[in-house]
């Protein structure tokens, strides 16, 4: 079965341990509950990274940093006219504005796969826009609006560190340390 585990809908798609059968095996032999199979784990761990993902957009946003690095010096400055149509204080920042973006985002599942983003036809308040198609705006950008990409610079440096977040999730959830298999 392949298996899509984080969908964030329509944006990116992260495959996590999709190569690591033979580890989710093992993990699942060590257990002393046979109903919990290897995709039970791989299941779990997506929802466990969906999650970390869903946090670390939303403390981007609020931090208005990309890792180390300030969303100011890494974007395009907002269109003047975007700027000034803003609340005041946030005239200046990045994927805020009414605060829906990141405080509607949900992880669920559909049938084997985990999605982070906006559940049904929840449309952007005061628009008859729906909100992912807002969200695909910053992340990819239009004719019109720079592409200001959160969610994909996110899920990269997750994919590049998924061995350390698979170790913490199977440690944490099966107090099995993965370094010793």
């Amino acid at each position: 079965m392949n298996l899509s585990l984080i969908d964030v809908a329509q944006v990116h798609v992260l495959r996590p341990l999709s190569r690591s059968k033979d580890k989710l095996v093992t993990i699942a032999d060590l257990l002393d509950n046979p109903r919990i199979t290897p995709l039970d784990i791989q299941v779990g761990f997506a929802k466990y990274m969906a999650v970390i993902l869903r946090a670390r957009v939303q403390e981007a946003i609020r931090t208005q940093k990309l890792g180390q690095e300030s969303m100011k010096s890494k974007y395009k400055p907002l269109s003047e006219p975007y700027a000034k149509s803003k609340p005041k204080g946030k005239q200046d920042k990045f994927w805020t504005n009414t605060g829906h973006l990141a405080n509607s985002l949900v992880v669920w599942r559909e049938k084997d796969v985990i999605k982070l983003g906006f559940k049904g036809s929840q449309y952007y308040p005061g628009t008859r826009t729906k909100t992912i198609r807002v969200l695909i705006w910053n992340e990819k950008g239009t004719k019109r609006i720079p592409a200001r990409p959160l969610f994909i610079p996110i899920a990269k440096f997750l994919s590049r560190n998924m061995g350390r977040y698979f170790e913490a999730y199977v440690k944490h959830t099966f107090r099995i340390d993965v370094t010793k298999l």
